[in-house]
């Protein structure tokens, strides 16, 4: 677990579990009070017919980024102390490709 905030010393490592757990309640917990769990809205999507999941997870993406790069403009963040993982393009496409399949022999 790499975050700048533990690196530099700001929060403990309890405190970092502490606040990915409850960011991670949040978050499961707007996608559930928006429908996200509702599997005929997620197959709604793969047929073209509702795209409410993919407006909502584009925005989600746009507003992590904005925030990102707001917290790099103001000082908050450093960018440098951030670890991407890299890019396993083989290991993407077979997880959705597994991901798919195993959504149509459950009949999502």
């Amino acid at each position: 677990m790499v975050a700048p905030l533990f690196k530099l010393g700001f929060i403990s490592y309890p405190g970092m579990i502490v606040i990915g757990i409850l960011i991670g309640f949040a978050f499961g917990y707007i996608l559930q009070s928006v429908g996200m769990g509702n599997s005929r809205k997620i197959a709604a999507m793969f047929y073209g017919e509702d795209w409410a999941v993919m407006r909502i997870m584009f925005s989600a993406v746009v507003t992590a980024m904005m925030l990102t790069f707001l917290f790099y403009y103001l000082g908050l963040l450093d960018l440098s102390l951030v670890q991407l993982a890299g890019l396993n393009l083989s290991g993407q496409i077979i997880g959705g490709l597994l991901l798919g399949a195993g959504m149509v022999i459950g009949g999502y």
